[in-house]
């Protein structure tokens, strides 16, 4: 499954990769898919975020010589845009 596509389904939606601010409002029924972005979105994400900011604040306090070194690697997937590592000296 590719959830970028979740709102392009050419069997629910007319013209599905054509822009229509009003898609939805003018449907019968509300089919829209957020995954992650949109109306849909993950109520906890946000409280992820905060957490992962905290974190770093507090380890870049604790060791403020910590700095990358050389090129992460990138998570490789359709659904998560993350880091898979980052080398770094301390």
């Amino acid at each position: 499954m590719w959830y970028a596509s979740a709102n392009r389904d050419e069997t629910v939606f007319e013209n599905p990769n054509i822009f229509q601010a009003d898609r939805y409002e003018n449907s019968t029924t509300l089919r829209h898919l957020g995954f992650g972005a949109g109306q849909h979105v993950c109520l906890g994400q946000r409280f992820a975020e905060l957490q992962i900011r905290v974190a770093y604040e507090e380890l870049l306090q604790r060791v403020p010589s910590l700095r990358p070194v050389g090129a992460g690697e990138r998570v490789l997937s359709n659904f998560i845009n993350g880091c898979k590592s980052q080398p770094a000296r301390i």
